[in-house]
């Protein structure tokens, strides 16, 4: 939904390129697709940043679940027979 302006813009500048050229309009129309592309890209950026943390928050998760089954298997390596504490690992 947020691309639809992006590409209207595209083809009403590719339609309208001799006209734009014509009246000088090109400074008003090369900001224009500056304003509207800055806006479209700002959802990809908000998306794109969520993603990255939520990724190093699970990547951290994980790390310490691993982290805590090889202290358990160590800790715990006489009561918990070998073939346990490879399970764990």
């Amino acid at each position: 939904m947020s691309r639809s302006p992006v590409i209207n813009l595209i083809a009403e500048t590719t339609c309208g390129l001799s006209t734009i050229r014509a009246f000088g309009m090109t400074d008003e129309f090369a900001e224009k697709s500056r304003r509207i592309l800055d806006h479209s890209q700002s959802f990809f950026m908000v998306y794109r940043l969520s993603s990255r943390w939520m990724q190093m928050r699970l990547d951290w998760l994980s790390t310490g679940v691993v982290a805590g089954m090889a202290f358990v298997a160590v800790g715990f390596k006489q009561s918990i027979g070998i073939h346990l504490q490879k399970l764990y690992l």
